[in-house]
Formats: C-alpha cells, structure tokens, sequence
C-alpha cells in the first residue's frame, strides 16, 4: 500500500478528457480505490474554470511542500482546506470557483 494524492479535477479546457467521471457513480469507484491504496484523492464536484483551477493547484501543492522540498501528502487536507480559502478570499461571490472541491481517502 502507498501514500499519496490524486487529483480528479474537472478544469474547462479538459471536458472531453473528464467524461468518465461525470457521474457520481464513477467519483465513489475512484473514491473507493484511492482508499485502497491508502492515498488521499482530491477532486471536484463539477467543472471548474481554468484559471481558478491553476490558481488552487499552484496553492495546494505549495501546502503539500516541505521545507526541505519534497511532497507531505499526509497534509493533503489541510493543503485543500487551505486552497480553497485562498480561492474563497479572491472570489467570495462566485462559489462556483471554490466550493467543488473534495477530500476522500487517507
């Protein structure tokens, strides 16, 4: 069993690449596999636009470093939580832009 992070983001610009997860169906079979494998997956509940999406990917990740550069993927949710703050504070009136996202698994 390993550790990690999944992303299951649905940016714009890949609706075509995202169509097996329209369902939420699909979401809880990726949920229940990601919880398998003893990794976290952080996805989300409906298309995002682009640029929100970058904007929470560069804060997330930059959550998930360490000082010494490497991945805590164990601080996966905080990393989210977060994120999505970061996103709420520049777009409180569009919570389209943040509220979608999604923590399962470790």
């Amino acid at each position: 069993m390993g550790s990690g992070v999944a992303r299951l983001e649905r940016p714009a610009a890949g609706r075509r690449q995202w169509h097996r997860f329209r369902t939420p169906r699909m979401w809880y079979r990726a949920v229940a596999r990601a919880d398998g494998c003893g990794c976290a997956l952080i996805g989300t509940l409906w298309v995002i636009n682009d640029s929100a999406s970058v904007q929470f990917a560069r804060t997330f990740y930059t959550e998930l470093r360490t000082a010494r550069g490497t991945l805590d993927t164990s601080r996966s949710a905080l990393a989210l939580h977060n994120a999505i703050h970061e996103l709420r504070g520049k777009f409180l009136n569009t919570p389209s832009l943040w509220a979608a996202y999604l923590h399962a698994g470790a």
